[in-house]
């Protein structure tokens, strides 16, 4: 008996011990993906921990501050309506295994608004003159006019337990001059009712313009990650950097080499290549250049709107990264200029 029940201990003791292997196996494990989650480099595009927890998100609009993030929507002619597709999604941008495990019912609104230098205030029934713009889902729409400059859409539910998206569709016309009006945005906001706590309001202003795609009007370079909430740079293991403009040309991209690296990925959206240097015909070729006396590489690369006129690259951080750099220092550690050979 005394045997039975020993045998009896010890299988239990040893069941004890496996549950409680693979509690530590599962801690470790566990840490090791939040330590990867919040440091995701190896993706094209670098998220924010938070960022990439956000289950209710937009493909142009964001949670930051709307006049963070203006988008310019082109046409080819004045007689065209420009047109701009925006999405709300129940999931993080580019993980749609990432979902909402309940539904979310949300608002959304448009509201002609004008920009005065650097801010934007409410525009008025003479800023607008018969210059429309229509935010239209399935059958339902509004229009802005002069005589309606704001304006909401019925609310909307996103389903849960699924991925689940919604998109509308924002159309500018031309005002009498077969012109858009230059100082006049459109607001759109998003904002979540039920579903999440606390409740997330995501916004952007969008611009209408006539251009020549094959004219360079220009291409500009911005680190688009959070910095809201106190974000510094040293929250960050990584950066994402956009570039976008319109028209077609050559640009060079430099960046502090100590500091900083272009990911590989990256490299490729912009050049074609994964390495710095490869070999053709028994010769060297070099991607990436260096100026030892700025202490940078770079790349000259071309630009084509009528083809793409968006990269979302990676700036990674390297050993010698100060830690004390705020953010309008590696706003400088990036440069983006037009490039014309000697």
């Amino acid at each position: 008996m005394q045997m039975k029940n020993a045998g009896k201990l010890n299988i239990k003791l040893f069941a004890m011990i496996i549950l409680m292997m693979v509690a530590v196996s599962l801690t470790i494990v566990g840490a090791a993906y939040a330590a990867y989650t919040h440091s995701q480099n190896v993706q094209r595009t670098v998220a924010s921990y938070d960022e990439a927890g956000e289950l209710f998100s937009s493909n142009y609009l964001i949670s930051g501050t709307g006049s963070d993030n203006i988008r310019t929507v082109t046409v080819s002619s004045p007689t065209i309506s420009a047109v701009a597709g925006i999405s709300i999604c129940n999931y993080a941008q580019h993980n749609p295994g990432r979902f909402s495990d309940t539904d979310i019912e949300y608002s959304i609104s448009a509201t002609l608004m004008k920009r005065q230098g650097e801010t934007f205030v409410t525009a008025s029934s003479s800023d607008v003159g018969i210059y429309k713009v229509t935010l239209t889902k399935g059958q339902s729409s509004i229009t802005l006019t002069q005589n309606n400059l704001t304006s909401s859409l019925p609310n909307s539910t996103l389903d849960g337990r699924r991925a689940h998206s919604d998109t509308y569709t924002l159309s500018f016309n031309s005002d009498s001059d077969n012109q858009f009006t230059s100082d006049l945005y459109v607001l759109v906001v998003a904002e979540s009712v039920s579903g999440l706590i606390p409740p997330i309001t995501l916004n952007g202003y969008f611009h209408a313009e006539v251009v020549n795609e094959r004219e360079d009007i220009g291409w500009t370079g911005t680190i688009s990650d959070n910095k809201e909430n106190g974000r510094t740079p040293n929250d960050y293991a990584a950066f994402n950097y956009v570039i976008m403009g319109v028209g077609a040309g050559r640009y060079r991209l430099s960046w502090k080499n100590e500091y900083i690296s272009l990911a590989l990925n990256s490299l490729y959206d912009l050049t074609g290549q994964y390495t710095e240097t490869y070999v053709e015909q028994g010769q060297t070729v070099r991607v990436v250049f260096e100026d030892a006396q700025a202490s940078e590489k770079y790349i000259i690369f071309e630009v084509d709107s009528t083809s793409v006129n968006r990269y979302d690259l990676v700036f990674v951080k390297n050993a010698g990264f100060p830690n004390a750099a705020t953010w309008n220092d590696v706003a400088h550690y990036i440069t983006l200029e037009p490039y014309a050979s000697a």
